[in-house]
């Protein structure tokens, strides 16, 4: 179940359906890591190579460069599969991302 980010703030209009968080880890009141799971329709295709597209840049931003004050924190799919793939336990693969 995805989170909205602007559960602690004061919003005029409805964040359901716009952007959401697909985990948030709460360090404080101050601090906050958003992990962003980013499949394949996160990407566009650029001289052979995937690269963020439009929303999923801005996504970025909104979480990490506004007063949300999010650490932003990217899964790319293709990483995650490379390490399902060579067995590498999800709780390293998770904590080698976060160091």
């Amino acid at each position: 179940m995805e989170v909205s980010p602007f559960e602690r703030s004061i919003v005029i209009f409805n964040t359901s359906t716009m952007l959401n968080i697909d985990i948030v880890i709460s360090k404080n009141e101050n601090k906050n890591v958003a992990i962003e799971f980013n499949e394949p329709s996160h990407y566009v295709q650029c001289n052979e190579r995937d690269v963020e597209n439009g929303t999923t840049q801005i996504q970025t931003k909104v979480f990490g460069k506004t007063k949300l004050n999010f650490a932003v924190v990217s899964i790319y799919f293709h990483d995650w599969q490379r390490a399902r793939e060579a067995n590498t336990h999800k709780k390293t693969y998770n904590r080698n991302l976060l160091n």
